[in-house]
């Protein structure tokens, strides 16, 4: 079949094996053809059957492998088309060995030719030692030299990386970004999130299905984790169109207040003001506003239940020098600045208009105007304007962080990165990273202050979400559209 090399690829117990033609279009499996379909843009063919036999090392096994795919003259036989679509992702993702710096280093030191070799990658690398073991076989001059390599062992916690940690498809649609959540019982991160069937699924970081609900309707706000008791018995907040809800960690209601009964958007917002868990969860529709605590019984006291204006996004509630600051947004690109209590917090100019939301930066309040200019409100109530020599599609910014979105640039602080020009969502931050998501091609980047973080973009068609645990961090997308994905990123 002019093979010119075979192999075998053993990953976590699946094998897989690979086929290097001198020219892989001479590949004759037409008849055994029942169908074919791609995945993310690479096609991927299964067989009723398997005519290529060799009997050569214990590859006999290739029969039974009914699905295949091409890279160029290389040619991937898999059992499933799973494990095809999971070597499909990760070489879209650049998230293959050669482009590890840690193994480009040892396999300058590995032969470049043997007639056979063998390459070991250990997860569990500091149980033994090495990240890489490779033996290899060449035969000169009537005599079989075998030599053996081991890659120097590296301090793990120095190098950043980010890993596949979980792909899994589900039969419908994933509707809402899905949330990464603690699960309080195992201690673990679990996924959340709801299918075009408004089912409400929970699931382990392994894909396995922790439990699911069926749901009157489609969530239409964040989902938020609080403990309402204050036991460390975590529960989960969300709005839908006919109810506020609470659910706990098995996915059993709590509590649910009614909505009030209009077509208006309606918003949630969750505050913690001062991190005690004496929670405010703040439902806005039409111009009502409606502040209940986490038994959702009404908050007395609170003047800003009603609104002259249509509110048009969720509450937003920002904390400076011991100050609560909350921003209710309106249809007419007017905002109010409120204290806790619903009163008027800062005396805003009525000519002044939002294009972003207001961020908080440098104990100032920060955010993009109408009219192109970044505004700075300081807690006495002084504005300041900044004008500035590109058009901004959007800012976002933390205490630290600055962050300024044109066609082609993304600027944080005084660092600026150039991207392809495209449809932006918002940038959003993470803690230390910086996320953007390009809506025409499907690519989420990453950054942080100093640089774009390596391997980034990766595929990603509207959500993501992230989170960390014991100082890693984890980010979960939606990739096909009901197709999940996990990765740790450090």
């Amino acid at each position: 079949q002019n093979v010119s090399e075979i192999g075998e690829l053993i990953i976590e117990n699946d094998t897989l094996f690979l086929l290097n033609f001198r020219d892989a279009d001479q590949i004759n499996l037409s008849e055994s053809i029942i169908r074919n379909q791609f995945y993310r843009g690479q096609e991927i063919i299964e067989l009723s059957k398997n005519n290529f036999q060799i009997d050569l090392f214990g590859f006999n096994k290739l029969k039974n492998l009914k699905y295949f795919t091409k890279f160029g003259k290389l040619v991937l036989f898999a059992e499933t088309k799973d494990e095809l679509e999971n070597i499909i992702l990760n070489f879209r993702n650049n998230l293959t060995l050669s482009r590890q710096n840690s193994f480009e280093k040892f396999r300058k030191k590995i032969p470049s030719k043997s007639v056979k070799f063998a390459l070991y990658n250990y997860k569990n690398a500091e149980e033994f030692g090495n990240q890489f073991i490779y033996t290899s076989e060449e035969i000169s001059n009537n005599l079989s030299y075998f030599s053996l390599f081991t890659s120097p062992n590296e301090n793990k916690q120095s190098i950043r990386k980010l890993e596949l940690v979980l792909k899994t498809k589900h039969s419908k649609e994933i509707l809402i970004k899905p949330s990464l959540i603690k699960n309080h019982r195992t201690n673990d991160l679990n996924i959340l999130f709801q299918d075009s069937d408004n089912k409400i699924i929970l699931s382990d970081l392994n894909g396995n299905k922790i439990w699911s609900k069926n749901f009157e309707s489609k969530i239409i706000s964040d989902m938020y984790q609080i403990d309402m008791y204050k036991n460390n018995r975590l529960q989960f907040v969300f709005l839908t169109v006919e109810f506020l809800y609470i659910l706990d960690i098995k996915g059993n209601v709590v509590k649910k207040v009614r909505n009030k009964e209009s077509g208006a958007e309606k918003h949630l917002s969750v505050f913690d003001y001062d991190k005690n868990k004496n929670y405010r969860l703040v439902v806005q529709e039409g111009r009502n506003v409606s502040m209940y605590d986490s038994k959702l019984n009404i908050v007395k006291g609170f003047k800003g239940t009603q609104s002259k204006k249509n509110i048009n996004y969720k509450m937003d509630h920002i904390r400076i020098l011991n100050k609560d600051f909350l921003i209710q947004y309106y249809d007419d690109k007017t905002f109010t600045i409120f204290d806790r209590r619903g009163r008027e917090r800062i005396k805003l100019p009525k000519d002044l208009k939002y294009e972003s939301t207001v961020f908080k930066n440098k104990n100032k309040l920060i955010f993009l105007s109408e009219g192109n200019e970044i505004v700075k409100i300081d807690i006495s109530g002084e504005v300041s304007y900044q004008p500035y020599n590109e058009k901004i599609n959007s800012i976002a910014s933390n205490q630290d962080l600055l962050v300024i979105l044109t066609d082609n640039k993304l600027v944080v602080n005084e660092n600026e990165f150039k991207i392809p020009y495209g449809n932006y969502t918002d940038p959003k931050i993470n803690k230390d990273y910086i996320s953007l998501l390009n809506i025409d091609n499907k690519e989420l980047y990453l950054f942080n202050n100093t640089k774009k973080i390596d391997r980034f973009p990766i595929f990603s068609s509207k959500f993501f979400d992230f989170s960390t645990k014991e100082k890693q961090t984890f980010l979960v997308v939606v990739g096909d559209e009901d197709e999940l994905l996990c990765y740790s990123i450090d």
